[in-house]
């Protein structure tokens, strides 16, 4: 359907502009937006391809290794554009939905790896030596593309150490939500980066940096402020994420600790805002205790007690989401229902010990 939408367009386009008196020009026009619509056309097939079900995987790995070993610039282009698309699907559906998206086995692809790495220093050595002026390299829409190789590689390579050095390369310091987000899609699991996780799940607001803008519109970094409650909320959620993805002793003694102190500080802007924190931070928390399996039932009693706390029990039935309510962490319903969901995990693994029911709470 959209190719046909792209062909009759074009078509009506071209019939118009010939039709008018300054048609050489108009003629002239209409081309160079042929062109632009063919490359976006391309590269949209391209996506459509990676996603295609009848598409075996041996296919569509002979698709992307033509595209990402050609001589033609552009087409390395379409590809990584095919590759990034992809990557993000896959993270958006990790993060928010339990249906996995549809698995390529991408990784397979021979030389890929070492291609993806040796491509990104190459690019990474030219910005450089051009004095930050990313701009002399590539055009806005390619930079975007070679800029994405690292979120390429995280996903089709997962707690590979090339890659995990690659993610403290580009770390930023200012943007601890990103290298968070990194850590947990890559399935990074290692004494730095869970060091980090731990670090970042009780950094205090006052300590977050924000961008805000000046009077001439320039973007200007500083450290705390009500204006930082909400990110720093997002890193706590994401650290959490990630130590219940990763489940270390040290990173499950620190989400037990975590889970006295859910609230964040009150925001004079929006009163009541630290409950949205501490049920929104409450659920990623709950979640990540709960993935240890038996590691968790001694704080049977006290995790039930920080659900009713929150106004949830396993008695009340709770619906699952809408799948297109992408505002996914953010939205109320989303933290109730993975909160409830928790506690029927929890309840789940005390059912098969029967010591559960004796377990004290921890104070």
């Amino acid at each position: 359907m959209k190719r046909m939408i792209l062909v009759t367009t074009l078509s009506l386009i071209g019939v118009v502009a010939h039709s008018q008196e300054n048609g050489a020009l108009l003629v002239e026009a209409v081309e160079n937006l042929e062109n632009i619509m063919r490359e976006w056309s391309s590269s949209w097939m391209k996506s459509e391809e990676i996603n295609d079900p009848e598409l075996t995987n041996e296919q569509v790995n002979e698709i992307v290794a033509r595209g990402i070993y050609s001589d033609d610039v552009a087409e390395v282009e379409d590809t990584l554009r095919m590759l990034l698309d992809y990557v993000t699907k896959v993270r958006r559906d990790m993060e928010y939905f339990t249906n996995p998206p549809l698995q390529r086995k991408l990784h397979q692809i021979p030389g890929l790896k070492n291609l993806l790495i040796r491509t990104w220093r190459e690019y990474r050595a030219t910005e450089k030596n051009q004095n930050g002026n990313s701009s002399q390299v590539h055009n806005e829409e390619s930079l975007q593309n070679w800029h994405g190789i690292p979120n390429i590689l995280i996903v089709l390579f997962p707690n590979d150490d090339e890659v995990h050095d690659i993610v403290w390369e580009i770390h930023d310091a200012r943007y601890p939500q990103d290298t968070l987000m990194r850590l947990n899609i890559g399935r990074f699991n290692n004494a730095k980066a869970n060091s980090y996780r731990i670090q970042s799940l009780f950094i205090d607001p006052s300590e977050v940096t924000i961008g805000v803008l000046d009077e001439d519109q320039n973007i200007i970094y500083r450290k705390g402020g009500s204006e930082a409650l909400p990110l720093a909320n997002e890193i706590h959620r994401l650290a959490a994420l990630g130590l219940g993805i990763c489940q270390t002793d040290e990173g499950f003694e620190a989400l037990v600790e975590r889970l006295d102190n859910l609230e964040g500080p009150p925001d004079p802007r929006n009163p009541g805002y630290e409950d949205v924190i501490a049920r929104r931070l409450g659920a990623f928390v709950m979640e990540a205790i709960v993935a240890h399996g038996e590691k968790a039932l001694p704080y049977y009693k006290k995790l039930k007690r920080v659900g009713a706390r929150m106004g949830l029990s396993t008695d009340v039935k709770v619906e699952k989401p809408n799948k297109n309510d992408f505002i996914g962490t953010w939205s109320p319903t989303w933290s109730q229902y993975r909160f409830h969901n928790a506690l029927k995990n929890l309840d789940r693994l005390a059912s098969f010990d029967k010591r559960a029911s004796e377990f004290n709470a921890t104070q």
